[in-house]
């Protein structure tokens, strides 16, 4: 494994974490510690997301939502017009 090294003090970092706790890197005189960027091609991590998708569509009632806004429109009434004999 590459070494890597505290741009502050140049110490050699100590790997930490595993399990529950994300693999971090943390100096061991107190300068601090960082986290690679997460690799984004985890294929497990997309099948789950697309899994739990499809789940929440299916569950969804598909033309639901608020009919609140809508207003019926009104029938329009016939105008009766009388003439009247001159």
């Amino acid at each position: 494994m590459k070494r890597l090294e505290c741009f502050w003090c140049e110490a050699e970092l100590e790997q930490r974490g595993g399990g529950n706790i994300a693999i971090h890197f943390v100096c061991p005189n107190g300068c601090g510690a960082w986290w690679p960027e997460e690799d984004m091609t985890d294929e497990s991590a997309l099948k789950l997301w697309n899994s739990e998708q499809a789940y929440k569509n299916s569950l969804a009632k598909k033309g639901g939502g608020s009919k609140a806004g809508r207003k019926r429109k009104k029938p329009q009434k016939l105008q009766k017009n009388y003439w009247l004999p001159q």
